[in-house]
């Protein structure tokens, strides 16, 4: 399995700091992931047509040092052949930033080459990156904030069977770690508000989950004061807001701060304000977490007495689903929502 392949290197002593080698074993198997999507185009001269390239026969001979100048070649080409997205320019970044000549990077880079080239034909690229997002996230015990931002996949399941695929909506989308979720129920035609607190590894999920879904970088705005004028008149239709799915399987004291957000509540007036009067929004959070909710004037059970919460869904934790914990999702309907509308952020 390539994810106890990834969960093996997290374990092999390569640099002193272990945070962040977790971090650079990731980014470099999902650099090299989506390079290998693309390996015929740098198949070796005299190579057999009818053999599939792996890194190996690309690299034979060739030093360590040789080895990341090839790949940083080829992720400039790829970048030249994709402008409408930038993920491969994301890739070149890092790979700029990775010293091979540093103790133990060689190492670590030979390790990452073999897992890439363990992949077989059969392997759905999708399902591979979720497993691997899963694995990432569940041995992140030094970083918080990569645990806060994690969704479990039964609740993207639970997202995806709620909402009808969202063909030409304005999607609002907080703090949902590896992306797969807003870009799985946008349609093709969808724009995105991205408000998201996240590590450059996920970043680097959410890109890949961008580029396999066809979604433009022009699509997606990452700030709100850059967003459109007709979407800041008009609101968003759907808003899907991850308050955090904190602590994989290891004890934390009671009260440890989850941070998911920088202010101390998530205020339901200020996500009304984000939504136009017809806008549909889900609420993802562990107990602990959707503590943080600020009802204002209402309360939770104001809020299911008056329709405002359309449905409320709990998920059980279950370890072998990578569910660290009991999750609850608030399926809201704007349409019921209990504030004026004039209400300013």
């Amino acid at each position: 399995m390539l994810d106890k392949q990834l969960y093996k290197q997290f374990m092999t002593p390569y640099l002193m700091d272990s945070r962040r080698q977790r971090k650079l074993v990731m980014g470099l198997n999902l650099s090299m992931l989506m390079i290998n999507e693309y390996l015929g185009q740098f198949r070796p001269e005299n190579f057999p047509i009818t053999i599939a390239v792996t890194f190996d026969d690309i690299f034979a001979g060739l030093t360590p040092n040789e080895m990341m100048l090839k790949l940083k070649m080829m992720a400039a080409k790829l970048s030249q052949q994709h402008p409408e997205n930038n993920l491969f320019i994301k890739i070149s970044h890092f790979l700029a930033s990775f010293d091979v000549a540093e103790v133990g990077m060689a190492d670590l880079l030979l390790s990452c080459i073999d897992c890439i080239d363990m992949l077989t034909i059969d392997d759905d690229l999708m399902t591979t990156l979720q497993s691997w997002y899963d694995t990432y996230v569940s041995h992140a015990y030094d970083d918080k904030q990569v645990q806060a931002n994690y969704v479990p996949m039964p609740v993207i399941d639970q997202l995806l069977n709620y909402y009808e695929i969202q063909d030409q909506a304005n999607i609002y989308t907080e703090n949902v770690g590896n992306g797969t979720v807003p870009l799985l129920i946008g349609g093709h035609a969808s724009k995105y508000v991205e408000m998201a607190q996240t590590d450059f590894v996920t970043r680097l999920f959410g890109a890949i989950y961008q580029f396999i879904n066809c979604v433009p970088s022009k699509r997606i705005n990452q700030n709100c004061a850059y967003l459109d004028q007709e979407v800041r008149q008009h609101g968003c239709d759907l808003a899907i807001v991850n308050l955090g799915v904190f602590n994989t399987f290891e004890h934390t004291t009671e009260n440890e701060y989850i941070p998911t957000r920088e202010a101390t509540a998530f205020s339901i007036r200020n996500l009304q304000a984000i939504l136009n009067s017809y806008g549909q929004a889900a609420i993802i959070g562990n107990a602990d977490a959707l503590k943080q909710i600020k009802w204002d004037n209402g309360s939770l059970e104001a809020a299911l007495a008056g329709g405002f919460i359309e449905t409320m869904i709990v998920l059980k934790a279950d370890a072998s689903q990578m569910m660290p914990k009991d999750v609850t999702i608030f399926f809201l309907n704007m349409a019921y929502a209990p504030y004026p509308k004039n209400i300013s952020q």
